[in-house]
């Protein structure tokens, strides 16, 4: 980041910056839990006791409520400093998701805990179930409660279900046994794919993932055809392997559920909207297609900010729009705050340039499609007309062309954080195969490798 910029910088901030970098008196602490993941998998287990207890042992608007969010922030604190002193690098997975779910739950804890106010009193509103057992009030009862509630990220199956979740083929809630085949299947070729990618595209940091290859318009005389075509191909590339990524992560942990019997099918919806094919624009692309984990963790603080604390009238332009913007913020704020833990450079770190600026896109094509609607005279007709092919294609031009400009200001650095760190924490079975039959290093060529080195970036993209 430009020396101009860092001056503007508000003094509080770069001193929480600073504590966050390891520059503060938090370090003498880092000892009292052991090193790497160890540390890691305790803090992250004190963080889920807390919301548990929270969620599932005290009443709505209880102080006790709020004075157990200083303890979730202190965890998390504490976790950044021990994940950027024993980074984990037996796998990119966990060197990305472990500090990202750290972050998470802070979010999770002010939507669900401090605004909403989740509670075990409300259980049969939040969670119907035909259950005898859930109707005990033991402190079993209550810790399931707040464990589910917890790890309620889309709320699935219940009247409080984020808006814009996939739903399950022809609306029909498959059997238990046909969710796991089905998942199983989905997983197993997911992961088989991902391996190989990942063991293709070989280890070593690739110089075309350098910082000084993200701006683009700026130095426009010296971007040839062939970087254009492999940002496109990269871009591409990218946003089928966290697609492949998430489905994964999220796929296994919904087999491990099902399979247990702790949850049903329904709470486990698909993760991706691919009813409509590719979106046509960048609210689509956000509202419909891709998942919307953390949506209902970051609109509810916006929400609230902008309801409680700014009083904007609903309804109006500048409500719409700065709900629009603080929910990216907040997005933003929860990327950069795990991928700082993970040990990205805050001042190189784009993650929280790449998703306020998708706010600025969104109003920016809400612009153009309200003078579009002028111009051609839909926007007074009081009729909602279909949108025809060639707007449709337009739309997703657009889309890919904005992606492939503005991504790599947040892919090239997690990139290079990632180079060289395995996809998975198991045996790679490409490389067990490869192995037969030949020696020497990864069969693929330098310039294929170079557009899939991108094949180590994991579960980064969670808005």
């Amino acid at each position: 980041m430009s020396d101009k910029l860092q001056a503007f910088t508000l003094p509080p901030l770069r001193s929480l910056i600073e504590t966050a970098k390891l520059g503060s008196p938090l370090d003498e602490y880092v000892n009292v839990l052991p090193a790497g993941t160890a540390g890691s998998l305790q803090l992250l287990a004190a963080q889920q006791l807390i919301i548990i207890y929270a969620l599932g042992f005290t009443k709505k608007g209880s102080v006790l409520r709020q004075g157990l969010f200083l303890p979730m922030l202190l965890t998390c604190l504490l976790g950044l400093n021990i994940y950027r002193q024993h980074p984990i690098t037996s796998s990119a997975v966990y060197m990305i998701a472990v500090p990202l779910g750290a972050a998470s739950q802070i979010f999770q804890y002010i939507s669900l805990v401090l605004i909403k106010g989740w509670n075990f009193e409300d259980r049969e509103k939040i969670f119907p179930s035909a259950n005898p057992s859930q109707n005990s009030s033991s402190w079993f009862a209550r810790a399931k409660f707040g464990l589910f509630a917890a790890y309620s990220f889309r709320h699935c199956g219940s009247p409080y279900e984020v808006g814009g979740v996939a739903q399950f083929k022809d609306n029909k809630i498959p059997t238990r046994m046909q969710f796991l085949k089905q998942t199983g299947s989905i997983v197993a070729i997911m992961f088989l794919i991902m391996d190989l990618v990942a063991y293709l595209s070989g280890t070593d940091e690739n110089p075309a993932f350098a910082q000084s290859r993200v701006p683009f318009f700026s130095r426009l005389n010296e971007v040839t055809f062939a970087e254009v075509v492999e940002r496109m191909v990269v871009v591409t590339l990218l946003f089928a392997s966290n697609i492949a990524m998430l489905t994964i992560f999220i796929g296994a942990t919904s087999l491990v559920s099902v399979a247990s019997g702790l949850s049903d099918p329904i709470r486990w919806k698909p993760i991706f909207n691919y009813d409509h094919g590719f979106p046509y624009s960048v609210r689509r692309f956000w509202s419909h297609f891709w998942h919307v984990s953390m949506k209902d963790r970051i609109y509810t603080p916006s929400k609230y900010v902008a309801d409680d604390v700014l009083g904007l009238p609903k309804g109006s332009l500048t409500r719409r729009y700065a709900l629009i913007v603080l929910t990216f913020v907040a997005s933003g704020l929860f990327h950069v705050i795990g991928e700082v833990g993970a040990g990205a450079d805050f001042w190189e770190d784009g993650s929280f340039i790449f998703y306020v600026a998708q706010a600025f896109a969104i109003m920016a094509e809400d612009f153009v499609c309200h003078l579009y609607k002028q111009v051609t005279g839909n926007e007074n007709s009081g009729k909602k007309k279909a949108a025809l092919t060639w707007e449709l294609w337009v739309g997703r031009v657009w889309l890919f062309l904005w992606l492939t400009w503005i991504t790599p200001s947040w892919f090239y650095p997690m990139n290079r954080l990632t180079s060289g760190i395995p996809v998975f924490p198991i045996p790679s079975p490409a490389k067990a195969i490869f192995s037969l039959f030949a020696t020497g290093g990864s069969p693929m060529s330098d310039s294929m490798a170079s557009s899939m080195a991108m094949s180590n970036s994991t579960v980064y993209m969670t808005m």
